[in-house]
């Protein structure tokens, strides 16, 4: 496998043993004496290996085989994996065992470090983003597409080992997915009807009630006349709808669900399931499509250039002491100086299709704009004394390369407000990049029109100032079929991160520099601190702040080329952290004709043209929350989605007080208390009507050549009317003076004289298309009011009301001098009166950019720059947007939710209950399962009856890839069982998308299973040997556990690869389980385990995590995993690989057991050495290497000739110990020659492509001799766990 799970939790590359291409501190030095590279180094070592492991003489006749690495399978039609078998008895596979997966090295924890200190205080923004719910909100839906949950899990009471007592086992809290979900307005509360997803299949039997809670409270805490609960077991009998009479819980008794007319539902239907946009109700049988785009799904407009805007420097606190005097004093005003200075980025347009002036022009398609990086040298610009402008050359220089990285010819840019392509580029010099000193030009052509603005390229403007040139990514969304409604759900990640910047909010006062009057800020802390000659050091800044993304919605229908902007007011998304926000637009339209829609990129800078010539600008912001119309049909789409649809965004809104220097005024008098917003702006949803709305161009009564365009009799002994539209042949006939067809209404016009024909007929033609409207209101509405409340005057409101009840509004005008909070009433005359609380201007922190105001950067949420080098907006490396799924919605239809366990919930809200968290569940009992043990289908807590599921199952899991036939079921029961006699259990949730390999693999080790792949059937084993009773077999011998024997007359190409010290350090095991509480909350539990001191271990040991937490609940399983995970460690220190013919391999499997003996010459890199140029040896090891057999190798020989491959010769020496000359300058390594006689488990057995067997395996040590190789004591690894309070502690 390419990636292994490590046992810290990490996940780092799998790595084959002795694989370690690090070297040695020895090494490198031997490396830097002989001027030699590490490649060459271990290129070296591979020859000498290559050349050691020779056999003697007699195996000469025997052919030369190389150990390929790689496993080889056969892939059959249906998946399935397959080896390849000699003779039908050996079998080819792969273990994947429990030694490899602790044998691999683990991470090493961080080291810490100090913290700086501060004068004044810093701010440190938020480091975790973790998905949160607010004060009144509701859990969040789950995204389509998300991976459905599989719970796992069976309770039950057994025996325990420890304690001598009974002890419970299994059981889970499961977070369910909230699947739909409708909140309601009841007047003085609320209420949220959800439909929440507990698993995918059927659970073992219905979770208790005393097990339902929200957040950390348990449902059973609530009042029962609040709330009703639904449980849907998820079998396979049954359409998925809850059913008042059948899945409800007796606990819960709020008033069963009534239909529109305040009637009990007949068809017993507990909840609904979609809501009806258009008749403000519910329809239960709504089909629904979800598809996600993989063409053109992203959106926005992302990696900016500047167009003649300026650059500073971070902010910096200068004090000017009143004992500075002279040269110091001077250049202390030039820092001041430098420090407020705006610099040219020297970037600009410079032309829009032949205007070169500076202003704002209008562009049109195949229009050219040109783009300069200019050449200017910010050293030979500015002077600042000994200050320089170097650092402020460093980051202009920087700023051109990106430009002229981004900018990339063929690519869609967004120009100003116009869009084009970058059809060429040219610089001085032959290479075609931007460097120091050079000019480089850039040629845009226009696609679409739109506004361009022309500025110098020595300007210095603020970022929200001047319209520049960004990518440009398009969002297009295509009806895959004709619908009512489409949808369109949006992925989003909107942030702005302020890193290492001064927190300037800290500010003690006296901002400006220059321009104040004399006596400013004399007695303030500056001042103080300049006339005691004292210093002032302002915190630092790190965290992340607002910002706004905007795009425009357009639609047309397939076949147009002309786009219809659906949406007076733009779009936006407004986030502070780098967490993605999920949100959606529902387009209600005709389903008639398959529509397109388009989201498209605004720049914030235009945007902000409109906020400084109105003060504010509505906008559609989408915040995840209350589904809003736009309040308008356009072309008779109406749109809704998740947010505010009557947003103000102010120049507060559109900035961060984090740039304002000094302390942020808590009220604003300079908005002068204008009303921007209500909290809310109606009650319930406008009802909506369809109506006829006549087609452009028509009535027509046109009979040409081609274009027939009227209505007439068939005949004149025929009532029926023809009618045509267009072509001459009819649309339809009809008796009526009306035809419904092909999404149109097409009715009989008045009847013509024909002038060419004499005679009377050929009615005009009339065609109409249906459009949604609003309904009409009540007589006298809408009419504007002036609410009264609050403490300002002057606030008009326009109020509307339908007579059905529905109540909307809107401001008129803002009004002055209302306070933040104000709440004033609305009076609906006879009806009712609403009492809103009001959003108020306040920007008082918004001034013109420093040093002329207080504020370093106005406007920067909403602009499409930088300012300072200290910004990173979320947009300037990719675009902000993505369309993550599209559902096309046809009413009247049927949906079901089958084989899913679900939970129905309709709760109302009251003070104990105003934030609706997140719905978990206790699970007793999870999916049904087949049991390998007895064959029934049950619940089950045993790894191999869930994995076996996981490879089965055609819902849950591969079976449409793998199936029965590629299980091993006869070794997968033999594992159900040991698992069940050692009580290894396994409860818990699948919860994201898995490779089953993977997922089998690294949770079988936690089970002390291997999962094997043999004769390409699954499977998985017990990792220990095991008796008849499937319990482990402490105290077989190793001797009866060899199958079969190989020496140096029946292999080939031995290696043994050693793990290093390092790998076989001891380490305390830390295991962490959970404790579970029956119906409650699970506890933490913490188990560690080490060697005593007398056997090597030591309090100082590094310590290793194990988290099983997510599916172990017994302390007796945790503390047998970790006497495992420590005896593995300590004795395992060695794999080998070898090759051999068929015969020696016959019936021999990955986890059987052989004995190795062999004789064999090798090199140890411990023994290695190199030798200078005047004949010094130095060596690694204790021996000394004169007169010993040796390979050394050397870059070049004395006459300057290339070595060569390394040479094999005995170390000779003259008599005052100098190494003879053939081996000077050279690297050498001591011949080894031992004999082993040991025993392994073995992991793999594949096929050469000579026709030879590799077999690798790991070392099983046994008690006896003193490095393991006894055969007939037991294995040391056993020993340890079955005394494990003699070793552990």
């Amino acid at each position: 496998m390419a990636e292994l799970r490590r046992a810290g939790g990490s996940m780092e590359p799998h790595r084959q043993l002795g694989y370690r291409k690090i070297l040695l501190p020895f090494e490198q030095e031997l490396c830097q004496q002989l001027s030699i590279s590490e490649e060459e180094y271990f290129q070296f070592l591979k020859y000498t290996s290559s050349l050691n492991g020779n056999r003697p003489k007699e195996y000469d006749n025997i052919p030369y085989i190389v150990n390929m690495p790689q496993v080889l399978f056969t892939f059959g039609a249906s998946g399935a994996i397959s080896g390849l078998t000699a003779v039908g008895q050996i079998v080819v596979g792969v273990i994947l065992t429990a030694v490899s997966y602790f044998l691999t090295p683990k991470p090493k924890p961080p080291k810490a470090s100090g913290a700086a200190s501060l004068t004044t205080p810093g701010q440190q923004g938020v480091r975790r983003f973790a998905p949160q719910t607010g004060f009144d909100s509701v859990q969040e839906l789950a995204e389509l597409g998300a991976v459905i949950p599989l719970v796992f899990a069976k309770y039950q009471v057994l025996d325990s080992v420890q304690d001598n007592d009974q002890t419970k086992h299994g059981g889970i809290r499961v977070n369910t997915q909230l699947l739909w979900s409708q909140m309601r307005s009841l007047g003085k509360g609320q209420q949220i009807k959800g439909i929440f997803n507990l698993s995918s299949g059927q659970l073992g039997d219905r979770p208790d009630f005393n097990g339902f809670a929200i957040g950390d409270v348990l449902l059973k805490n609530y009042s029962e006349g609040k709330f009703r609960l639904f449980w849907y077991d998820g079998g396979e009998n049954g359409d998925g709808r809850f059913k008042n009479s059948t899945h409800k819980y007796s606990q819960g008794t709020l008033e069963i669900e009534r239909d529109r007319n305040g009637n009990i539902r007949s068809d017993d239907i507990a909840l609904p399931l979609v809501d009806n946009d258009k008749t403000q109700g519910f329809v239960d049988d709504t089909f629904c499509g979800t598809r996600t785009p993989s063409t053109q799904n992203v959106f926005g407009a992302y990696n900016p250039v500047p167009n003649s805007m300026k650059f500073m420097l971070p902010y910096e606190l200068v004090i000017k002491q009143n004992n500075l005097e002279g040269d110091i004093e001077r250049k202390t005003v030039i820092k001041r100086e430098k420090i407020q200075t705006n610099f040219p980025r020297y970037q600009a347009i410079v032309d829009a299709n032949g205007n070169t002036s500076t202003g704002t022009f209008n562009v049109t398609k195949d229009n050219l704009v040109t783009y300069q990086i200019a050449n200017f040298d910010p050293n030979n610009e500015f002077d600042f004394s000994d200050w320089g402008s170097e650092d402020v050359a460093s980051s202009i220089n920087s700023d051109r390369e990106n430009t002229d990285d981004t900018l990339a010819i063929g690519e869609q840019y967004l120009i100003g407000t116009a869009k084009g392509i970058l059809i060429s580029s040219e610089v001085e010099g032959k290479d075609n990049i931007w460097e120091k000193g050079k000019t480089k030009q850039f040629t845009f052509k226009i696609t679409e029109p739109g506004e361009v603005q022309v500025k110098p390229v020595k300007g210095a403007h603020n970022p929200f100032e001047t319209l520049l040139i960004q990518k440009c990514a398009i969002g297009i969304v295509t009806n895959s079929y004709k619908c009512d409604a489409t949808e369109i759900g949006i992925k989003s990640v909107v942030n702005k991160q302020i890193t290492s910047f001064t927190n300037v909010n800290s500010h003690p006062g006296y901002w400006q520099y220059y321009g104040a009057p004399d006596n400013a800020g004399i007695d303030g802390v500056v001042h103080d601190y300049e006339k005691k000659s004292g210093n002032i050091s302002l915190g630092q800044l790190s965290k992340y702040v607002k910002r706004f993304s905007f795009f425009k919605l357009y639609a047309r229908t397939v076949g147009e080329d002309d786009w219809k902007l659906i949406s007076t007011n733009i779009f936006a998304v407004l986030g502070r952290t780098p967490q993605p926000q999920y949100n959606f637009i529902r387009v209600t339209h005709s389903e008639a004709e398959l529509r397109e829609f388009k989201l498209e990129p605004c720049p914030g800078n235009k945007v902000k043209e409109q906020v400084s010539t109105s003060d504010s600008v509505n906008i559609n912001l989408l915040t995840g929350s209350t589904l809003v119309s736009t309040g308008e049909i356009i072309e008779g789409y109406g749109v809704f989605f998740n947010g505010k649809s009557d947003y103000r965004l102010t120049a507060n809104r559109a900035s961060n007080s984090e740039w304002f220097l000094g302390e942020i005024p808590l009220e604003d008098e300079v908005g002068g208390g204008k009303v921007l917003a209500f909290n809310q702006n109606a009650v319930g949803t406008v009802p909506m009507k369809d109506v006829l709305e006549m087609v452009d161009g028509y009535p027509k009564r046109i009979r040409a050549k081609k274009a027939y365009y009227f209505v007439d009799f068939e005949d004149e002994d025929s009532d029926d009317l023809t009618y045509y539209d267009g072509g001459r042949v009819p649309v339809g006939r009809t008796e009526s003076t009306t035809l419904v067809k092909n999404g149109f209404t097409y009715k009989k016009g008045t009847q013509q004289f024909d002038d060419d024909f004499g005679f009377f007929g050929h009615f005009s033609i009339e065609k109409y298309r249906t459009i949604t409207i609003e309904e009409d209101q009540v007589t006298g509405y809408p009419r504007t009011i002036s609410p009264s409340g609050g403490q300002g005057s002057g606030l008009q409101v326009k109020i509307e009301l339908w007579p059905t009840g529905e109540k909307r509004w809107s401001i008129t005008s803002q009004g002055t001098n209302y306070k933040e909070g104000d709440k004033v009433d609305l009076v609906f005359p006879g009806v009712a009166t609403i009492q809103v609380t009001c959003t108020v201007d306040t920007g008082a922190f918004v001034t013109e950019p420093w040093p002329q105001g207080q504020n370093l950067n106005p406007f920067d949420a909403i602009a499409d720059f930088i300012k300072f080098d200290a910004e990173r907006p979320s947009h300037l490396d990719q675009p902000e947007h993505q369309i993550t799924y599209v559902n096309e919605f046809v009413y009247n239809q049927q949906m079901k939710y089958t084989r899913l366990s679900n939970v129905g919930l309709k709760m109302n809200s009251s003070k104990e209950f105003q934030n609706f968290s997140q719905l978990s569940v206790y699970v007793k009992n999870g999916i049904k399962v087949k049991n390998l043990i007895n064959g029934t289908t049950e619940s089950s807590s045993l790894f191999p009856n869930i994995a076996f599921h996981l490879l089965t199952d055609k819902t849950n899991g591969a079976g449409n890839l793998i199936g029965s036939s590629q299980i091993n079921q006869l070794d997968m029961t033999k594992a159900a069982k040991f698992c069940q006699e050692e009580k290894l259990f396994w409860d818990g949730v699948v919860t994201q998308k898995q490779n089953i390999r993977e997922f089998i693999y690294q949770n079988a080790a936690f089970c002390l299973l291997d999962f094997t792949i043999k004769g390409g059937q699954f499977s998985l084993v017990p990792t220990l040997p095991i008796k008849d009773d499937f319990s482990i077999d402490y105290e077989v011998k190793g001797k009866n556990l060899v199958k079969a024997l190989f020496t140096d007359g029946n292999t080939r190409n031995l290696k043994v690869s050693f793990l290093s010290p390092e790998e076989r350090q001891l380490f305390q095991a830390r295991i962490i389980f959970r404790e579970e509480v029956e119906n409650g909350f699970a506890k933490t539990k913490v188990i560690d385990k080490r060697f005593r001191k007398e056997f090597g271990g030591s309090d100082n040991d590094p310590r290793e995590v194990f988290d099983m937490s997510n599916f172990c609940t017994s302390g007796d399983h945790a503390t047998l995993f970790a006497c495992y995970a420590l005896a593995v460690r300590k004795f395992v220190d060695h794999g080998i690989s070898f090759e051999t013919i068929p015969d020696s391999a016959m019936s021999l499997e990955p986890g059987d057991y052989i004995r190795v003996f062999s004789e064999i010459t090798h090199n140890d890199r411990f023994e290695n050495g190199y030798i200078s140029g005047d004949g010094v040896i130095q060596s690694q090891g204790s021996s000394n290497p004169v007169g010993q057999r040796i390979f050394y190798w050397k870059a070049f020989n004395d006459d300057g000739s290339e070595f060569g491959n390394p040479r094999d010769a005995t170390l000779t020496a003259d008599s005052n110990g100098l190494a003879s000359s053939q081996f000077r300058n050279a690297v050498f390594t001591i011949e080894k020659t031992e004999s082993s006689d040991r025993i392994y488990r073995v992991e793999s057995i594949t096929y050469t492509e000579e026709g030879f067997v590799s077999v690798t395996g790991t070392h099983q040590p046994v008690k006896g001799n003193e490095d393991g190789s006894s055969r007939s004591g037991t294995l040391k690894v056993l020993d340890v766990i079955s005394n494990s309070t003699t070793f552990f502690t």
